[in-house]
């Protein structure tokens, strides 16, 4: 066992790889962020790019679209994996458009 910080949070780790511990044995298991709508048509994603390039606060966009700011977040990291919107100065803040 060894500790890790993440941020302001220490996690123990067994040392066992992520694939070692995949295949152990079913515990208690949870299935993170089951509650979240991971869906969204491409128009809203070209939509959310356009916005977050114009600096729209995460908070506003997530009133635009009727989600939780953390769905908001997912879509803006998947389009920034796909190098679709790019790190801006005000960062989730934006200049409140």
């Amino acid at each position: 066992m060894y500790q890790v910080l993440l941020g302001d949070v220490q996690v123990l780790m067994s040392g066992r790889s992520s694939e070692q511990a995949y295949h152990m044995p079913r515990k208690n298991r949870v299935i993170v962020l089951e509650d979240m709508n991971f869906i969204w048509d491409e128009w809203e994603l070209e939509e959310l790019a356009q916005c977050w390039k114009k600096g729209v606060n995460i908070y506003r966009l997530a009133e635009r679209y009727e989600r939780d700011p953390d769905e908001v977040l997912l879509a803006l990291m998947h389009l920034a994996r796909e190098d679709r919107i790019k790190q801006r100065d005000k960062g989730l803040r934006g200049v409140s458009v």
